[in-house]
């Protein structure tokens, strides 16, 4: 009996310990489990804020990008802002004079006292009136007129004289003497600030009335016409005929786009003095 009892013992300590090592195994599995899952969860968070940092750190870079930019900006404006203004004083009706005021000092400073006399002008029929300044460049943009009889501003609307106020000299700009003598009217139109022109010629064609087919941009400061842009067979910039009935659509959008209307020059009837029909309105930009 004892014997049996003994064996009885050993056998519910071993199914104990069984048990034990079952229930320890259990917990070292749970807890792998357990551990590679938190592992797991953290490196995600992990990589997540990893991921933040980065882009934080991106948007930093593209923050500093941008103000260096500004700041690039900002410098290339201030460099473009003179140190001086030129103020050009009419001396009688049709004569200029040139002053230069020094903005830091205040300073006044007579260049010209007489504009017709630098350009060597004489007759008391022509004068000199002030165009355009631009004072970065240091350069005064003057117009010719006629003044006597019969004068007609019109017939010296491409007249531009260019004062260097660094050199001291004034030149003509360009010699549009064979456009004007070939044409009767010539339509032209300044750009906003002054820089550029648009000109076209009533008729470039002598058989074909109203045929106004180039349009050709002046640019004052650099002294040069930009190669002319010119329409396509049967089109015009006239919606009317010679001198002096012509219309043109001519508008500046902005400093390098200009709005031109287009008419239908096919269907042009010059004996009844018919406006052509419109048939497209163009940006150009040059």
């Amino acid at each position: 009996m004892a014997s049996k009892k003994k064996q009885e013992e050993d056998v519910n300590l071993f199914v104990k310990i069984i048990g034990l090592v079952i229930v320890i195994l259990f917990v070292i599995i749970f807890a792998n489990i357990y551990t590679k899952k938190s592992v797991e969860q953290d490196q995600e968070q992990l990589s997540q804020s990893n991921q933040m940092l980065l882009n934080k750190l991106s948007q930093l870079e593209n923050e500093v990008s941008n103000l260096k930019e500004e700041n690039k900006d900002q410098s290339a404006q201030l460099d473009k802002i003179p140190d001086h203004i030129y103020m050009v004083e009419k001396v009688g009706e049709y004569d200029r004079k040139i002053v230069r005021i020094n903005i830091e000092e205040g300073k006044e400073e007579i260049l010209v006292e007489s504009v017709k006399d630098l350009a060597g002008i004489e007759s008391r029929y022509e004068g000199m009136v002030d165009y355009a300044v631009f004072p970065s460049e240091d350069i005064i943009i003057f117009k010719k007129l006629w003044t006597g009889a019969g004068a007609d501003e019109k017939t010296f609307i491409l007249d531009f004289w260019r004062y260097d106020a660094n050199k001291g000299t004034i030149k003509f700009v360009e010699d549009f003497t064979e456009l004007r003598d070939k044409n009767l009217s010539i339509h032209a139109v300044p750009s906003e600030d002054k820089q550029h022109i648009a000109f076209t010629l009533d008729n470039d064609d002598e058989e074909n009335p109203g045929s106004a087919t180039y349009l050709f941009i002046y640019d004052l400061l650099n002294d040069q016409i930009k190669n002319p842009i010119i329409l396509e067979q049967g089109q015009t910039f006239n919606a009317y005929y010679g001198y002096p009935k012509t219309r043109y659509d001519f508008e500046w959008k902005d400093a390098r786009t200009i709005v031109v209307s287009i008419f239908d020059q096919t269907k042009a009837d010059a004996e009844n003095n018919i406006e052509k029909p419109l048939i497209e309105k163009k940006d150009i930009m040059f």
